[in-house]
């Protein structure tokens, strides 16, 4: 078989393994917020939704764009023995992060609560304060799990670099929760038990996460040649040059994502928040099969485009575009024609994000539709055109999004947000096919496999 197949089993074995704990992931985060809605009712699940929206908008901008470098720069300095370069980078990173973790952690627990409080809600001011103080207390956790879970990524240890979010982290979640029920006091459950026992799940999941890590790191050794201060510098410039492109790219993306909710909070009751973030959770399931493959593929473009050039590439890209359109075609026809009864479990307060639900869907078809774009611009030296179509659609939202929201609540939040999503992919897409000549839509793919010889027979 040509070479041109070499990437297939490696992409096949990632994808699998990132399919296992995802499914698993779907599970139990699906049970996760069955039981949060039920057990805190639609006012209280809407103020932890609005301050995990915040976390994660904060969790981004302290990683500094590590993520990028990582997946750029950790496979090659592990394979080349360049390991105290590697410490030396990653520490003063690491340091960098918890300190800025630790000012933002401030920042929100002083100024959150008078930003979401709105004298009109039925719960108590408070209640806001405790919940964005233990909000606080999760950052620098969170940031620190960010940062192990993507270098597990970098290094291709996809399992283990999945199975701390999607399965430690709500497993542990729903077993406090179901420890609650088990001795009948639910009535103490509020927004901020459910902020504890979130700390609590990400710091368990964080130990995980940093013990497979250093199994990953014990027996590997460094070169036999010193490394000089001047090496050291050179080396936090790569990764500094890298992570400052990514970090834009990132930190917009997640924005992106998160910005409705948080503008939503801001003009609407904390009950929109709710049921708006109930629906914004279900639309993310329709990404199963796109994060799945991403999970392997993103670490292999950068590889493959600089070693093996475009040709191989796109016949890469078109294999991923085609196994992700197979993962998530069942995934969109099960939410559009289940997704109402699913929602109704949560209660009769929660009904109507099922129309949020398939307006957020026609955004996400399109990035399903599209493949890793992003990823495909950003990681073939092409990040800075990425931000700047990050940054366009960031300011689009953030100015459709005010009248919308104040006009017309969440359904103008979805039908904003579902409108720059497909924008950000659509422009993106025009971006590689014009700078990189690839092609990445769904269509072309099957033609292109068809062509090839891939899909016949």
């Amino acid at each position: 078989m040509r070479d041109k197949f070499s990437a297939l089993p490696a992409l096949t074995k990632g994808t699998l393994e990132a399919l296992i704990v995802n499914a698993g992931g779907v599970v139990l985060v699906l049970g996760l917020q069955l039981f949060l809605a039920q057990l805190l009712g639609v006012e209280h699940y809407g103020l932890y939704s609005l301050v995990i929206s915040w976390l994660s908008i904060f969790v981004l901008i302290c990683g500094l764009g590590s993520e990028g470098a990582l997946l750029r720069f950790l496979p090659e300095y592990v394979s080349n023995g360049r390991l105290d370069e590697l410490k030396y980078v990653v520490t003063r990173y690491a340091i960098a992060a918890l300190v800025l973790s630790v000012l933002f952690a401030l920042l929100l627990a002083s100024f959150g609560p008078t930003f979401s409080y709105a004298p009109s809600s039925s719960l108590a001011e408070g209640e806001f304060q405790d919940a964005f103080f233990l909000g606080a207390i999760l950052l620098p956790i969170w940031v620190l799990l960010n940062g192990t879970t993507h270098s597990l990524r970098a290094l291709k240890k996809i399992f283990y670099s999945r199975l701390p979010d999607m399965i430690l982290r709500p497993g542990v979640m729903l077993l406090l929760l179901g420890l609650v029920c088990l001795l009948h006091i639910n009535a103490l459950i509020t927004t901020s038990a459910a902020l504890l026992f979130h700390v609590l799940a990400t710091v368990f999941a964080l130990w995980f996460a940093l013990s497979k890590l250093q199994q990953k790191f014990t027996n590997e050794k460094s070169a036999l040649s010193p490394v000089t201060k001047a090496e050291r510098r050179s080396a936090l410039r790569d990764w500094v040059d890298v992570s400052s492109a990514m970090f834009l790219l990132a930190g917009a993306q997640v924005i992106l994502n998160q910005l409705d909710t948080v503008m939503l909070g801001f003009f609407r009751d904390t009950a929109e928040v709710g049921v708006y973030s109930l629906a914004v959770r279900f639309s993310a399931f329709s990404l199963f099969g796109l994060q799945a493959v991403n999970a392997i593929a993103a670490p292999m473009i950068s590889e493959i485009y600089a070693d093996k050039g475009r040709e191989e590439l796109q016949y890469h890209i078109s294999k991923v575009v085609v196994l992700i359109a197979v993962l998530s075609l069942p995934i969109f026809v099960g939410l559009i024609l289940f997704g109402g009864r699913i929602v109704g479990y949560f209660g009769s307060d929660f009904s109507v994000a099922y129309t949020i639900l398939l307006i957020l869907l026609l955004g996400q078809g399109v990035n399903c539709l599209l493949g890793p774009i992003g990823f495909i611009v950003s990681l073939t030296g092409h990040h800075r055109r990425s931000v700047r179509v990050l940054l366009f659609t960031l300011a689009i939202n953030f100015v459709v999004n005010i009248p919308a929201i104040y006009w017309f609540g969440m359904y103008g939040a979805a039908l904003t947000t579902a409108f720059c999503i497909a924008l950000r992919n659509i422009l993106l897409w025009r971006e590689a096919k014009a700078e990189i000549e690839v092609d990445s839509s769904l269509w072309f793919g099957c033609a292109y496999l068809y062509k090839k010889g891939f899909l016949r027979g």
